[in-house]
C-alpha cells in the first residue's frame, strides 16, 4: 500500500487529511461510459482546519440508461 507524506513551509496550504484511493474496478458492466473519464472512488478524512469526511465514487445515472457519473459526499464536522 502505497503511502504519501507531503510536508513543508511553502505548501499551498496547511491542512491534515488522509485519503484513502481505491484501484478501479478491472470490469465495468457499463460500457457505454468511458471509465478513464471517471474520477477514482476514494474516501478523504479531513483532520484539520475543516474537519470531516468525503467519499467519491462512481453512481448510476436514474433511469434505463447504463451509464454512471461521478458523485461526491460530503459531511463536515462543523456544519452538524
Amino acid at each position: 500500500v502505497p503511502f504519501y507524506l507531503r510536508t513543508g513551509k511553502r505548501l499551498g496550504r496547511r491542512v491534515t487529511e488522509i485519503a484513502v484511493v481505491f484501484q478501479r474496478a478491472p470490469h465495468s458492466p457499463f460500457d457505454t461510459t468511458a471509465t478513464e473519464e471517471l474520477g477514482q472512488n476514494a474516501i478523504v478524512i479531513r483532520v484539520q482546519p475543516d474537519e470531516g469526511v468525503t467519499v467519491r465514487f462512481g453512481s448510476k445515472v436514474p433511469g434505463t440508461s447504463m451509464e454512471i457519473r461521478d458523485v461526491s459526499m460530503d459531511f463536515a464536522y462543523g456544519e452538524s
